[in-house]
């Protein structure tokens, strides 16, 4: 018994012999929190709808038109990316990718405007009351993407269209 003692404390002072020594733990560390922060993106991924989206609307090229970078947005209410989106808005559709950080599964993606409904809502956070605008896809319809008020009505700017739920231009009867 006191050999099996010897051998663990060896070890664990980080001496020769030892089953694990300090110098093992700390290059199996580094190894160990990557694979666990890559898998934790993947899952990410998986739960929150952006696999769903990639198998549909995967980013084929370089995207042309304007870019938010370091963005806020939602998926299914089981996914925020706070602050590391990068949405953007061309004349043929909306493009979103991650931060190179949290990019492993998440693909960057492209949506035809043609492929998008947009709505505006609102929700309560206990006495808080928030707008958000709601992008649902054709081909995903179960995946919802939820951007600020204040981002939507940026791009719908940007693209000179009239923001989800404000009145049209010239005002609202005349």
């Amino acid at each position: 018994m006191t050999d099996a003692v010897t051998i663990l404390a060896a070890g664990a002072s980080g001496g020769e012999g030892g089953p694990f020594p300090v110098w093992a733990f700390a290059a199996a560390f580094p190894l160990f929190f990557a694979g666990m922060w890559v898998a934790t993106c993947f899952l990410i991924a998986r739960l929150g709808g952006w696999s769903a989206l990639a198998a549909a609307y995967a980013a084929a090229g370089p995207f042309e038109g304007r870019l938010w970078r370091f963005r806020s947005g939602a998926l299914r209410r089981l996914s925020g990316y706070n602050g590391c989106l990068t949405v953007g808005a061309g004349k043929r559709g909306l493009y979103l990718a991650v931060m190179l950080l949290f990019r492993a599964g998440h693909p960057p993606l492209f949506v035809p405007w043609s492929d998008i409904t947009v709505t505006t809502e609102t929700d309560r956070l206990f006495f808080l009351k928030y707008s958000f605008v709601q992008f649902r896809f054709a081909h995903v319809p179960d995946v919802p993407l939820r951007l600020p008020e204040k981002l939507a009505r940026e791009i719908a700017g940007a693209l000179g269209m009239v923001p989800p739920g404000a009145p049209p231009p010239g005002g609202a009867g005349g």
